[in-house]
């Protein structure tokens, strides 16, 4: 199998020679630090690429990639110079007005602009450059190249958070699950809102090049370390209806892509109703109490591609044998699901370079034997 038969392979839950190989996409990328000293260790010269200025995973490079096997490539919307980090303080204001100021190795929010707003100002509220034109520059030339050429998957990264997230960073997370409990009408004004926006960004997205994507990533934070963040119910009656419109929207514009979802933590009581929602590939399986790859393979495998898994955590930040040992119990428990290898997060600058490389070698040799 060649890199893109492979991953795809995967993704529509066929055999595969080995599992397919990932990095650089949502929560699996390689935090700026450490992204340079994996270059160093595998001999990259070729000049990086910036595909987002002012956050902690913000690099990218093909000769990087090709040195780890990397069995993907991404094209990403083009990011405005609006949403550039400030030169008078490094604060940056994101596509949807929302403020992060520099703290320590991170950014943080700092203001909720829908805060103290009512159902006229939620209803009236926009997003001038959701769907500028410049996001798309050069876009659709980028990703017709690299299907032509028919080496790599071609996946789209992704545009935006979800409704969840969203929801959170406008209205601030405290109020926000208040009105998840006490006022349904904003909540399904604040779901409309962001799924009419969303709808215009991956619109213009799959406008450009979505006949030569082969994978389109989404993602929506619901799971804490213990469990979801909301009660199954709430999420069936408040937030799933409006990710099912939204992978509706992809697949009517897109009917051959494959839909990748990303959310955080513990969220195998929402696993039935996401696979419901129409998506294709779980990221990042983030390895949990209630998440184990066994238990998931075994009662989700059928229906779902597994991505992610590798513990960032404990395992990466470990001995090389350890990150060795780790990975071939991963092997082990993802056998007879389908599982495209990857970080159950980013990539921290803490995590020596050696264990990344550990990562996929033992993936290859444990399916050598």
């Amino acid at each position: 199998m060649n890199s893109k038969q492979r991953y795809l392979a995967a993704v529509n839950r066929q055999p595969t020679d080995r599992p397919p190989f990932d990095l650089m996409g949502t929560a699996c990328g390689l935090f700026d630090g450490l992204f340079a000293r994996l270059k160093t260790l595998k001999g990259v010269t070729r000049a990086d690429r910036s595909f987002r200025k002012g956050q902690n995973v913000g690099l990218y490079n093909d000769e990087l990639l090709a040195a780890l096997d990397i069995d993907a490539r991404r094209v990403w919307l083009r990011q405005l110079p609006e949403t550039e980090p400030s030169p008078v303080d490094g604060s940056v204001v994101d596509d949807w007005g929302i403020k992060h100021a520099k703290c320590g190795g991170h950014f943080q929010q700092v203001n909720w602009p829908l805060r103290d707003a009512g159902l006229r100002e939620i209803e009236a509220y926009s997003v001038a450059t959701i769907a500028d034109p410049r996001r798309v520059a050069g876009l659709r030339e980028e990703a017709r190249r690299l299907h032509e050429e028919g080496r790599y998957a071609v996946i789209g990264r992704s545009a935006t958070m979800g409704f969840f997230e969203i929801g959170c960073a406008l209205r601030g997370m405290e109020q926000f699950f208040m009105d998840l409990v006490d006022d349904t009408v904003v909540i399904e004004a604040m779901n409309e809102k962001i799924l009419n926006l969303q709808m215009e960004l991956y619109g213009v997205y799959l406008d450009a090049c979505g006949e030569y994507l082969d994978v389109i990533e989404t993602g929506d934070d619901y799971g804490s370390g213990t469990g979801p963040l909301v009660s199954p119910d709430v999420f069936r009656r408040l937030l799933k209806p409006y990710r099912a419109r939204m992978n509706a929207f992809i697949k009517k514009k897109a009917p051959h892509i494959r839909i990748f979802h990303h959310t955080c933590g513990n969220v195998r009581l929402l696993l039935p109703d996401l696979i419901e929602t129409g998506i294709d590939v779980l990221n990042p399986v983030q390895p949990v109490p209630g998440m184990e790859a066994a238990r998931l393979v075994k009662d989700f495998g059928r229906d779902i591609c597994f991505h992610g898994a590798a513990d960032t955590i404990k395992m990466l930040r470990g001995s090389t044998e350890g990150v060795r040992e780790g990975t071939r119990q991963l092997c082990r428990d993802f056998s007879g699901g389908h599982w495209i290898v990857a970080s159950a997060n980013h990539f921290q600058n803490d995590i020596p370079p050696e264990n990344v490389c550990a990562l996929f070698d033992t993936v290859k040799e444990f399916y050598r034997k």
